[in-house]
């Protein structure tokens, strides 16, 4: 046998032993994916009574705890947008021109609370401003006195209130002035009385009912007499002469329509 044909042999047999390992290593990595492919369908089948238990649902719109299954990584905001969105939300709060302001859902107790803390803060700065607590007789008086000159008279029930405080600043003592927050002006069936009343020029009103709210507000040449008037939840009463006078003048419209129809 010469050299080259030696050499011929050899060859083939380095292609053949490549080939055959080429062929075993081939089975190998069959064998590795097809474990993969059965542990894959018993997968599927956990898929498959999955999708039986969405089929028997009603109308689902999401998946079983889908806010614990998937969590957003990815934000879809540039740098500008979320330095807008940040700023916007630390401004909102103390925005004045906000149209809406968010109410937190407070118990009854927590909100009676807020109410006094307010109130005492409220107190420093109306002293401040030279405002004078009116006393509780001076209340006691205002709500059982009625003024004649007053043609509207109302009743207030105290069961009613929680708490009521008024503030009083620049008492006077003289004739009303015509834009007044209380009072009227003289009526048909009021006679004439004296022209002077004491009254002030600024009056602060914090109330609070057991059904409402606390309500704050400020009013401007107010006389004495007429602070119940201020409150909230108020009874109109009619004076026993007017309401003897109006029903008088209804019972004689009545029966003139009844004689002329007649």
């Amino acid at each position: 046998m010469t050299v080259a044909r030696w050499l011929r042999f050899r060859g083939k047999g380095l292609a053949m032993l490549h080939v055959t390992r080429g062929v075993w290593g081939s089975r190998v990595r069959v064998c590795t994916p097809l474990s993969a492919l059965l542990g894959t369908r018993r997968a599927l089948s956990s898929l498959v009574e999955k999708m039986g238990v969405y089929r028997k649902m009603w109308n689902p719109t999401e998946p079983r705890d889908w806010a614990q299954q998937y969590r957003e990584r990815f934000i879809p905001f540039s740098k500008e947008q979320l330095l807008r969105l940040l700023i916007q939300a630390l401004y909102d709060p103390i925005n004045p021109d906000r149209e809406t302001l968010d109410q937190p859902s407070l118990t009854e107790p927590q909100r009676l609370i807020n109410e006094q803390e307010v109130l005492r803060a409220l107190e420093p700065l109306l002293a401040q401003a030279n405002f004078s607590p009116l006393s509780e007789d001076a209340l006691a008086y205002a709500l059982v006195v009625h003024h004649p000159q007053d043609e509207v008279q109302v009743t207030v029930n105290l069961d009613q209130y929680i708490y009521m405080q008024f503030w009083a600043l620049g008492q006077r003592v003289g004739q009303m002035p015509r834009m007044s927050s209380v009072g009227s002006k003289r009526g048909f069936f009021t006679k004439k009385l004296p022209a002077e009343r004491r009254y002030f020029k600024r009056v602060v009103l914090a109330a609070r009912t057991k059904r409402g709210h606390l309500v704050l507000k400020s009013f401007k040449d107010t006389p004495l007499e007429g602070l119940e008037q201020l409150l909230p939840e108020l009874k109109v009463r009619t004076p026993t002469l007017q309401r003897a006078a109006l029903n008088l003048t209804l019972a004689v419209s009545g029966l003139v329509f009844f004689v002329n129809v007649g």
